[in-house]
């Protein structure tokens, strides 16, 4: 009885995770709107190159600014040396600037996404978990049949009465 109970439970699980995956393929509602929460990160993550940019353009300038230091600082000072790097050195800088001004202004407009992404994927979130609680529900239903009509039985239950499997259960 329970072994071909269990057959039914096997079977139905296997509907559901068939029926479930198709449903992630489909255009449910759930997978809509989590590809819109994948863009977002993306996004994110893309915003990551930016970051690479960022700390080359950073690392340009504070060289450039340390090499006319010291050549400012040297006892023997070459006019042409100092002048060919301060034109880097601003060349460098607003270089550094630019891609920091355009790294913050990126960080901003996905700063302002983040509550209606963060809801979205909520949303998305509880959507797929309502789809997959529905196809439980329709698929186990003998399963859960079965339980419940053996839930007192087994409330019950004094396992010390078991002396092998032929006896009957006691309640």
């Amino acid at each position: 009885d329970v072994r071909n109970k269990a057959r039914d439970a096997v079977a139905a699980s296997s509907k559901v995770t068939a029926d479930f995956t198709k449903s992630e393929d489909s255009g449910a509602p759930a997978n809509v709107i989590d590809k819109h929460v994948k863009q977002y990160l993306a996004e994110i993550k893309s915003l990551q190159t930016e970051y690479k940019k960022l700390g080359s353009a950073k690392v340009d300038y504070d060289m450039y600014g340390s090499k006319v230091q010291s050549l400012e600082g040297s006892k023997k000072q070459d006019e042409t040396k100092i002048e060919r790097n301060r034109t880097k050195l601003e060349e460098a800088r607003i270089n550094y600037e630019s891609i920091l001004e355009a790294t913050i202004k990126r960080q901003k407009e996905l700063y302002a996404k983040r509550q209606t992404l963060f809801k979205a994927g909520f949303v998305s979130y509880w959507l797929s978990q309502g789809t997959y609680i529905a196809f439980l529900s329709g698929n186990y239903a003998n399963v859960v049949r079965y339980a419940k009509e053996n839930e007192s039985t087994m409330m019950a239950l004094d396992v010390n009465s078991i002396r092998d499997e032929n006896t009957p259960v006691q309640v």
